[in-house]
């Protein structure tokens, strides 16, 4: 779908300004690179369709040269490097785009916009990776202006750290405004919209070091999240973004898999298109772990403790974790944890995951119980077909040596996958279900009917271990 050139200045005029007067301060902007160690930018080379395609690609063939292969590469330059790391090793490179996944509200726009005031300061994100200087563009889905005002003075000031000068960040705030990057052409296809032409022409003349999007359900179009082709497309209108010099970071919401306090968070677990995460080079993830403790003043400080992880890394090794909290003073903003923070919070995790290994051994105890007393019940019924409710009850209680009433539990559990029929006097006999004399479970009078057989593997447990016997 063909769209007219969009003038930037007059599509960014229709957002409302931030001052009083309706005028937006212009901005001095750097002029932005032709090339960066004689590679052209991605933004050098234009494809459209029609006659002038061809020669398009064929721009884009670079025959290797001799000295690939006998002088070392330039070295690759880093938005974020790893400050605990005696070399500072690299973590996120520049040129490429990466993706932040999290659950809603575990702290993904603030943490963007942390990141924003690290690159336009050039100080450490998070407390921990130090951040290559430079303009920021933060372009904000779900934000209006006076909300972005807020996270960026929060950012700012939640650590001692300079301020960053007026204009290094510059903030889209999009919060009502239709931005879809990707829509439907004639033919169904997905086809850039006049937002993503224009947004990849406000950046190339920007000089920015990095490009927020946040997040991405207000980008992606139509059934990106669903249709892996619509998501491939989507990542490359990213990466048309993207420079040497500059880096995309997007941001998306986790799968319900992967969220709560038993989720786990990996590679794979943002939600929708599994061509989100193939096409990132790079991708990290915020897990929120929720804490009990006793003193109120260290409840609220590290209630909510939040590990930063990376989870996808084409370039370099992945970092270790880093645990955080929240500033509540300066709207949750992340903070490292200092020493005393992280005794606190190891000692809490340590009795939380002791527990939760008791849980799990109590748990798997009472499985293998229930297992022998259904294998008792089966044995039974084998050797003796046609086996009365009583004699059965006293055969599984002298195998598994539990009590009566465990075992008639045993036994009406059982019943599922026996034949029942009526015996002399109300009795009830057991056969097993291959036995063609034993008469259906539904013509017994008085049986039950269960809805859903339970696993042998995994048995149904019961509520409470004091167990009646049925009458």
């Amino acid at each position: 779908m063909a769209h007219e050139p969009i003038d930037p200045e007059e599509f960014f005029a229709q957002v409302p300004p931030d001052n009083d007067d309706g005028e937006r301060e212009p901005i001095a902007r750097e002029a932005p690179l032709e090339s960066v160690d004689g590679y052209p930018k991605a933004t050098d080379v234009q494809i459209q369709s029609g006659p002038a395609e061809s020669a398009a690609w064929r721009a884009l063939v670079t025959s290797a040269p001799a000295e690939w292969y006998s002088e070392p590469p330039p070295k690759r330059d880093w938005l974020l490097r790893d400050a605990r790391h005696p070399q500072m090793r690299g973590v996120f490179p520049l040129g490429k785009v990466g993706q932040l996944i999290a659950e809603g509200g575990a702290g993904k726009t603030m943490a963007l916009c942390q990141l924003g005031v690290a690159v336009a300061t050039g100080t450490r994100w998070l407390g921990t990776f130090e951040a290559t200087r430079g303009r920021a563009l933060l372009v904000l889905g779900e934000e209006d202006a006076e909300e972005a005002r807020r996270r960026l003075h929060d950012a700012a000031n939640a650590r001692q750290s300079p301020q960053p000068q007026p204009g290094a960040i510059e903030v889209l705030p999009l919060a009502g405004n239709l931005c879809a990057m990707l829509e439907h052409d004639e033919r169904g296809n997905a086809a850039e919209t006049p937002f993503l032409e224009w947004l990849r022409e406000y950046v190339r003349t920007g000089g920015f070091r990095l490009v927020v999007v946040d997040p991405l359900s207000r980008f992606a179009g139509p059934d990106a999240e669903k249709d892996n082709a619509a998501a491939t497309r989507f990542m490359q209108g990213l990466e048309s973004l993207s420079a040497p010099d500059r880096a995309i970071l997007n941001a998306h919401h986790t799968n319900k898999l992967s969220r709560g306090q038993r989720g786990t968070l990996d590679g794979s677990s943002g939600r929708g298109s599994s061509a989100f995460v193939d096409g990132a080079r790079w991708q990290c993830a915020l897990a929120v772990e929720r804490l009990d403790l006793d003193g109120a003043e260290e409840q609220a400080a590290l209630g909510e403790v939040v590990t930063f992880a990376v989870t996808k890394s084409n370039y370099a090794a992945k970092p270790d974790p880093v645990l955080l909290r929240r500033d509540t003073g300066h709207g949750g903003a992340l903070l490292p944890l200092d020493e005393s923070d992280r005794a606190i919070v190891s000692t809490v995790l340590g009795e939380d995951r002791a527990r939760e290994t008791r849980r799990a051994e109590k748990g798997a105890e009472l499985g293998a119980r229930l297992a022998a007393e259904d294998d008792a019940v089966d044995r039974a019924v084998g050797a003796r077909p046609g086996i009365s409710t009583r004699d059965l009850v006293t055969a599984v209680q002298a195998a598994t040596h539990c009590g009566r009433d465990r075992a008639a539990v045993a036994v009406e559990r059982a019943a599922v996958r026996l034949d029942v029929r009526s015996g002399p006097r109300s009795a009830r006999l057991h056969y097993p279900r291959t036995d063609p004399a034993a008469t259906p479970l539904a013509t017994v009078p008085g049986v039950v009917a269960f809805v859903a057989a339970p696993s042998r593997e995994a048995p149904t447990v019961p509520r409470d271990r004091d167990c009646t016997a049925p009458p």
